[in-house]
């Protein structure tokens, strides 16, 4: 045999199964550009050097391991179909005197052929694309862009390499198949088939426990810190309890269904429902991670959706005025020496931008974290040190202010006792237990406090929005007080827990130009006096300057950043649910041909047919969309806490986005099916 034998065999079992293998070399080709583009862009010089790059180039970074494991497991996947195909074909050339050795050789070619028109083809359209992409993700993070096309080589190197790879491993893969396969079962395989499995009440019980538990957490969780805690063991709970259910619960259904006389002995239904209980444990699988890909589909893109629109509203959260400084202390005496000193920069750093001060906000606090139980604030080192993630729904960030700064900035005439104190939560949290005290007191031996009032609001702060913790204001005549409690206290690093922080933020008139200005003469004028006076830090451990229009750009870009990732990897995880719905079709359509060939000699027509095929397809087919939308309801809750620690807060706004996701979503499902139903349609009537 010659050496081109082997190359014309193989690339002539490519082109006589081309129904098979030509959507797995688009998808292949897909995955190698889609890769290169986000290597490309990882490693993009443009992007490094923009505001706020190194957090893009960071995450598309992290993009291309996604996708790179991604595209190993799921391209194994789609090969096993494949193979699965091809085994009766390979038992023929056994049968015809062809060796093992001889079948490993025609797998051989066909993996370094379909290696080869894959990674070529994806690596030229990937570097055709990769300008669309850099462009795309310039402007979702609102930057400019100029046209010059260029070739990443360390990108196109690492896309050789991973693709390579994968395709070489494929190719052991797919010889230890054969090598472990005699003659008899390759020329069986297409009729081999599991058997009817049993309903296991107990595995389907596991799914449905399992997946109640996820669902229980993501409803139930109450604060953005245990949601990022537990966000991670749901989602793992979910992938668990829907491969249970889909695989063991869908044969319970079934066999429930056929313990139904009036809906089983109907022409449609006997045949579909027979169908899919002879295979449902493979298509259990099969089904579960259509349904986990659909749901990650719609969380990401909801999500990133949210923060992208919703970006000035989170901005305006973070900073509620234009210009925001916060200047921390080690005490309130060294406050007062430097309040005039800053404003006197400020006001000079305004004014040289050409700006004027209005809506003055300034006040201070004693800042501390701390967990309340029960109108106790548990502050001492012992239950600091132990604190844990499970106190987080108790765990609360404490601003003790002047009763004064209360009535001066609330225009109000607040009077209050030295041993009352009026109290307010913010961030929807604690609503619930605004009234389970009538005292609060800091620890055991601390001062004790009649809570007098709850009031609604309260001026934020940038300090307030940063964090993610819920927050609790105590007014008081004097804070200095619970400040002196709590300066013993001390953290890891051995400095005391509380901080002392004023707050000095302020509207300016005036464009965004003129904003940033400001903003950037008001550092100069610091940077100076740190210069011109060695004792201007004294008593002071930070001054935060941060403006509105400064900051802008990073959120642009961060949110931008994301919205480009999650839609990338959406396309990604797309093109495999589609590739697997069309597998399943196209197997299931081969593997049924021969029982839908004895119904019709025993008198099914092709309308039954048909029926048979749409009662089937809608059943199976649709179940992951529907799980998927299910997944997503109860992912609601626990997403939404995950998005405040962003500064995103308008649940309306993210559930109008969800129900839009879904509807695009199952619009472009149905398309598929119709498409992909017609493939199984084709072939059962050959």
């Amino acid at each position: 045999m010659g050496i081109g034998f082997y190359p014309h065999l193989a690339w002539d079992g490519i082109r006589k199964n081309k129904r098979l293998y030509l959507p797995y070399i688009l998808t292949c080709t897909g995955m190698v550009m889609m890769f290169y583009i986000i290597a490309f862009l990882a490693g993009d010089t443009m992007l490094k050097t923009v505001r706020g790059g190194f957090f893009v180039t960071e995450m598309l970074g992290l993009g291309t391991y996604v996708i790179m494991i991604f595209a190993a497991i799921f391209l194994f996947y789609t090969n096993s179909f494949l193979m699965k195909r091809r085994k009766k074909e390979f038992g023929l050339y056994n049968v015809l005197g062809m060796g093992k050795g001889n079948l490993a050789r025609i797998l051989f070619w066909e993996s370094v052929q379909i290696a080869f028109i894959s990674i070529s083809t994806g690596l030229v359209f990937g570097m055709a694309f990769a300008k669309l992409g850099e462009i795309a993700v310039m402007h979702a993070i609102n930057r400019e862009n100029n046209y010059n096309i260029k070739v990443n080589a360390e990108a196109l190197l690492m896309t050789l390499k991973v693709f390579g790879a994968i395709y070489v491993l494929l190719f052991f893969n797919m010889v230890r198949q054969i090598k472990m396969s005699n003659t008899v079962e390759l020329l069986k395989s297409d009729n081999k088939g599991e058997k009817p499995p049993k309903a296991n009440w107990f595995i389907a019980l596991c799914g449905v426990v399992i997946l109640g538990g996820a669902y229980y957490i993501a409803v139930t969780i109450g604060d953005p810190i245990t949601a990022l805690s537990m966000f991670f063991v749901a989602v793992i709970m979910v992938i668990i309890g829907t491969y249970l259910l889909f695989i063991a619960g869908s044969v319970t259904l079934c066999r429930i269904l056929q313990k139904n006389k009036h809906y089983y002995y109907k022409t449609n239904h006997f045949v579909s429902v027979s169908s899919m209980l002879y295979r449902m444990k493979r298509n259990g699988a099969g089904l579960a991670s259509i349904c986990i890909l659909c749901t990650m589909v719609l969380v990401m893109l909801s999500s990133t959706v949210c923060l992208y629109t919703g970006e000035e509203g989170v901005i305006r959260n973070r900073y509620p005025k234009d210009i925001d400084i916060t200047v921390t202390f080690d005490d309130y005496e060294s406050m007062d020496g430097y309040m005039g000193k800053m404003k006197t920069f400020v006001a000079d750093g305004v004014s040289r931008a050409g700006g004027e001060a209005e809506n003055v906000v300034d006040y201070s606090a004693a800042i501390f974290g701390a967990v309340l139980d029960d109108g106790r604030i548990v502050c001492g080192e012992d239950e600091y040190y132990n604190f844990n993630l499970g106190q987080s729904a108790q765990t609360y960030m404490v601003f003790a202010i002047s009763a004064d700064d209360y009535n001066r900035l609330m225009n109000d005439n607040l009077e209050i006792a030295d041993d009352e104190a009026v109290i307010c939560f913010t961030k929807g949290m604690g609503s619930s237990r605004t009234n389970s005290f009538d005292e609060l007191s800091l620890g055991d031996d601390g001062p004790r406090y009649k809570v007098k009032r709850v009031v609604d609001k309260f001026i934020s702060n940038g300090t307030e929005a940063l964090n993610v913790l819920p927050t609790i204001y105590i007014f008081v005549n004097n804070p200095g007080d619970i400040a002196l409690q709590m300066m013993p206290v001390k953290n890891s690093q051995g400095s005391s827990i509380v901080s002392i922080q004023w707050f000095y933020q302020f509207d300016m008139t005036g464009d965004e130009a003129k904003k940033l200005a400001a903003t950037n003469e008001i550092n100069a004028a610091l940077e100076q006096a740190y210069k011109s006076d060695s004792g201007f830090t004294e008593g002071m451990s930070n001054i935060l300057i941060e403006g509105r229009a400064a900051e802008r750009d990073n959120f642009y870009t961060m949110f931008g950043a994301l919205l480009f990732l999650a839609i990338f990897l959406g396309i990604v995880f797309v093109l495999a649910t589609v590739l697997i719905i069309y597998y399943k079709q196209v197997t299931e359509g081969y593997e049924d041909c021969g029982r839908f060939e004895i119904m019709k000699k025993l008198g099914m027509t092709r309308r039954d047919i048909k029926s048979s095929i749409n009662s089937q397809m809608l059943t199976v087919f649709f179940l992951p969309i529907v799980a998927a939308c299910v997944h997503l309801a109860f992912a609601f809750p626990i997403v939404s806490k995950l998005l405040m620690c962003f500064g995103f807060n308008d649940k309306g706004i993210f559930a109008l986005v969800n129900v839009v996701c879904v509807l695009v979503f199952a619009l472009f499902y149905v398309i598929v099916y119709r498409i992909t139903s017609k493939s199984y349609y084709n072939i059962v009537n050959e």
